[in-house]
């Protein structure tokens, strides 16, 4: 069960990452690896975008964000923390084995308020469509 949550916790980051909700923000170094902070309007910040406007640098930035949210489709990585910020916004910490990280297992014993938390910020700020929701998860089974 505690498995299908963090599935799901993914899914849906996958989803707000497609939709332009979420973008990717920062990018954490740690020994033995990195982890990539996603963030955005949900998250009480502003959506990453060119400072000169530059449609090619946006265009890269919004290719990172397909690629971030094929890879947590495809259950290569994960969202494994919360990233608190100054000024009372947050990010979505992933991270995987590919970035360097290994995978994390699901021993939290306060996953489930986690997991409530998450899911009433997204159903009080953002709409996700169920049949997106339902096409991606039949495609992460796929490549499974």
């Amino acid at each position: 069960m505690i498995r299908a949550i963090i599935r799901e916790i993914d899914l849906v980051t996958a989803v707000l990452l497609v939709t332009g909700q979420l973008t990717i923000s920062r990018v954490v170094i740690a020994p033995g690896g990195f982890s990539l902070t996603v963030s955005g309007p949900l998250t009480g910040s502003e959506r990453l975008e060119s400072k000169t406007g530059s449609n090619a640098v946006n265009a890269l930035i919004d290719v990172i964000d397909l690629l971030l949210a094929v890879l947590l489709i495809q259950d290569k990585i994960n969202v494994h923390g919360v990233f608190i910020t100054f000024g009372g916004s947050f990010s979505l910490a992933i991270s995987g084995p590919i970035f360097g990280r290994p995978k994390i297992e699901p021993i939290m014993p306060f996953l489930l308020k986690n997991y409530d938390d998450f899911c009433s910020i997204v159903s009080t700020y953002f709409n996700v469509d169920q049949n997106l929701l339902e096409v991606f998860t039949k495609e992460g089974e796929k490549w499974r």
